[in-house]
């Protein structure tokens, strides 16, 4: 069971997530690797990685055994019309290899917009990506709920892929929080609730994507996760409401509920959110020795 972040390079985080000034040669995904053991990258979605990035990824964490790695499929083979050819393949895989190479890479996300609707010429182009990127452990995420049909999650389970369970705004025929089991593993993604920015034209990512979780909002995920490890799947479950650090303080209150006591947090983030108090423990300065602390 692995529970992190969505990204972890976002400017409004410093003094909230991370120290503030950071210490000489602090580096925000060592520290992130304190108090989570999983992150979704961002930034394979908009292009690939550079080779180079992902191997310097690698390395930052070979001294966090558990800690795992997943990617978002870049967007020009799910939100373009016109797909991607074997050049833009190959730098995709380029990019990853160090991350598999390494055993880092728990899986490839694979996620479309609200607008790709479940209809036959959409089914034959998820079919051709699922073809094309098989020999990846994937997980779909779709935002409309017209994709949730017993055909497609027999289909998905005929192909070992996980579909993604979401929780977003309710607007529109939205998903609804629910974590059908298709694949070898389960995925959650938590986006946050802020109905009234989801799909407004001039909102910014952070608008988007602010939204802090309450208890009664995590309780039922939290029951969905235990529900799950009870089949013997393994899990990884990811924060998108990244807006001020709020993905990593549902993090951290999802690892403690699933542990039973207080875990890791940066003192910064309690600080910040005191709800905190109750169900973490500060992790030393960031000058401290780099260690697992659970």
């Amino acid at each position: 069971m692995r529970v992190g972040l969505a990204g972890w390079a976002y400017r409004d985080w410093q003094g909230i997530v991370y120290p503030a000034p950071p210490s000489r040669g602090f580096d925000r995904l060592d520290w992130i690797a304190r108090f989570t053991d999983l992150v979704e990258i961002n930034a394979t979605f908009y292009r690939a990685a550079r080779p180079r990035d992902a191997e310097r990824w690698a390395r930052t964490v070979e001294r966090y055994p558990d800690f795992r790695f997943t990617a978002k499929l870049e967007k020009i083979f799910t939100h373009d019309a016109e797909g991607a050819g074997d050049a833009a393949e190959r730098r995709y895989r380029d990019g990853l290899a160090p991350l598999v190479e390494s055993g880092r890479l728990a899986a490839v996300l694979i996620q479309f917009p609200y607008s790709f609707h479940n209809i036959a010429a959409n089914r034959r182009r998820l079919a051709r990506l699922l073809n094309r990127f098989s020999d990846y452990p994937l997980t779909v995420e779709f935002r409309h709920r017209g994709w949730l049909t017993a055909d497609l999650l027999a289909f998905l389970a005929s192909r070992q892929v996980t579909l993604a369970g979401v929780d977003q705004p309710a607007v529109g025929q939205s998903v609804p929080p629910s974590l059908p089991l298709t694949g070898p593993f389960f995925y959650i993604r938590l986006h946050g609730r802020n109905t009234a920015d989801w799909f407004r034209p001039d909102a910014g990512r952070d608008a988007r994507y602010n939204y802090l979780y309450d208890h009664d909002d995590l309780r039922p995920w939290v029951q969905r996760i235990r529900d799950a490890a009870a089949e013997n799947l393994p899990g990884l479950v990811v924060g998108n409401n990244h807006f001020r650090g709020q993905a990593a303080v549902n993090a951290v209150e999802i690892r403690a509920a699933l542990a039973g006591h207080p875990v890791p947090a940066p003192a910064e983030l309690i600080r910040a959110y005191p709800r905190l108090a109750a169900v973490a423990r500060p992790l030393p300065s960031a000058g401290g020795a780099n260690r697992r602390l659970f």
